[in-house]
Parts: C-alpha cells; sequence; structure tokens
C-alpha cells in the first residue's frame, strides 16, 4: 500500500494555482483525519506519512498499522495439461502464447463488463509475472 499527498495539474493565473493550492491542503487534511480514524493512530505519526518521499507499506504491515484488515492470497488457478500443448497448424507463436494466457484464465464472468475487467485486473496482478 502507498499513501502519498494528493496532487493536482493545473493551468491558469496565480489566483488559479492559489486556488487549487488551498484545495490540495483541505483535501490532505481530510485524507488525514479519515486515516487517523481508521487506524486509531496518533495525528502526527499520520501527517509524518504524508510529509515528504510517498509511504510505502508491505501486507503485514498495512495490517499492524490498521490500514489493511487482513492479508490473504488468491489459489494459483489450475491449468489445463492442453493449456501448453496447443499446436494447431495455421497458429503463429504469438497466437498460441495469447490462447495459454486465455487457457489460464479460471472462469470469467463475461455477461458483466465491470465483473470481466475486475476478474481480468485481478488475474493480471496476482498472476502475471
Amino acid at each position: 500500500m502507498m499513501l502519498h499527498r494528493p496532487c493536482n495539474f493545473v493551468y491558469g493565473t496565480s489566483e488559479a494555482l492559489r486556488k487549487d493550492a488551498d484545495s490540495l491542503d483541505q483535501i490532505t487534511g481530510e485524507i488525514i483525519a479519515a486515516v487517523v480514524k481508521r487506524t486509531g493512530l496518533p495525528p502526527s505519526t499520520i501527517e509524518g506519512w504524508f510529509t515528504g518521499p510517498d509511504k510505502y507499506f508491505d501486507a503485514q504491515e498495512a495490517v499492524k498499522n490498521h490500514l489493511a484488515d487482513e492479508v490473504f492470497t488468491f489459489a494459483p488457478p489450475s491449468i489445463p495439461a492442453s493449456a501448453d500443448a496447443d499446436t494447431r497448424p495455421g497458429k503463429t507463436p504469438e497466437e498460441r502464447q495469447f490462447w495459454r494466457m486465455l487457457l489460464r484464465f479460471e472462469t470469467l464472468p463475461v455477461g458483466d463488463k465491470q465483473k470481466f475487467f475486475g476478474e481480468l485486473d485481478r488475474w493480471l496482478f496476482y498472476k502475471v509475472k
């Protein structure tokens, strides 16, 4: 998990830049208050996380600091024996590689676009090395 101060890209006059800077300061304060509420840690600790470079937590640190509730892993998908044996004629190496990738997917709900892309994101994040 990574925490960082909110950022903005602004184009405009000095007045617009000052207004956006004030807005970012307000948003930072709201984020800090939310993290304090979530973690129960002192505001000075949380403010320190938002000062300087981005703050990174591994899974155990995130749980220890009450930023996450638990650490879990996904079971590896079952890969059909045919996944690496697809040598049908007329397929390029790239097509065979893509076919093997698709076979590594578990059942995907394709009737719902949001669920499909959520499952695709999960697969890419946890399975692709």
